[in-house]
């Protein structure tokens, strides 16, 4: 799905501020045809493909579950690798964020180097995570007013990770986005909340003992037979 609640990072909380004080507002990409692939317009591209997440959402919602939908396409292409939505209550499964669906749709893959994830909701950690672990450069995002940081976008930014912010003035479906987050965490509170991870665990929100680099890191010693 699917960063903590209202999607949760380490500061989320299921009512949490789109931007948290001191915090920094997410930066809006416009959509532009993009002269590296053919003149292929990305933004079209970029809306109907989160236009098919929103879909996917709302299905999910339907269903009695979190409304988080994405969509893995090819980057060159355009073609839908993989799909899917939340399936915390569907399956009972907390890691089945939309991401994770849509990557599990798409099954296995040489590597995902030329693909872009779409996702109606900013991504949380671990879905961040795996956006960087498989190496998916691109990201578009259709709502990040639900979040309560912006801690997973600076995250995969700090990667190398284009992710692209869908304006909802200009983008039906990012406004789309926005309106189903707002929905969810006003009739499903206690929902969003689980879904996020239970919100942030109390015994972890002392900073543990900073590690400035691994040689301070103890480590075993080899046995001495």
């Amino acid at each position: 799905m699917h960063g903590l609640p209202a999607r949760q990072t380490a500061s989320h909380a299921a009512a949490a501020p789109a931007v948290p004080s001191g915090g920094t507002a997410m930066s809006i990409v416009p959509s532009s045809p993009d002269a590296r692939n053919g003149g292929i317009d990305r933004g079209e591209r970029d809306e109907r493909h989160l236009a098919r997440a929103l879909a996917l959402a709302r299905q999910g919602y339907d269903e009695g579950g979190c409304p988080i939908g994405a969509v893995l396409f090819e980057l060159d292409t355009g073609a839908v690798l993989g799909e899917g939505h939340n399936g915390l209550v569907q399956e009972g499964n907390p890691i089945l964020h939309g991401e994770m669906a849509a990557l599990r749709s798409a099954g296995r893959m040489a590597n995902r180097h030329r693909t872009t994830m779409v996702t109606t909701l900013q991504p949380c950690f671990m879905c961040a995570g795996a956006i960087a672990m498989f190496g998916i450069p691109r990201v578009v995002v259709g709502d990040t007013a639900n979040a309560g940081s912006d801690e997973t976008i600076r995250f995969l930014r700090a990667r190398g990770v284009e992710v692209v912010v869908m304006d909802p003035a200009t983008s039906a479906a990012a406004a789309g986005c926005i309106a189903l987050g707002a929905r969810a965490r006003r009739e499903r509170p206690e929902l969003w909340l689980e879904d996020w991870g239970g919100g942030p665990n109390p015994a972890l929100l002392e900073a543990p003992p900073r590690v400035d680099s691994w040689d301070s890191v103890p480590m075993p010693r080899p046995r001495e037979d």
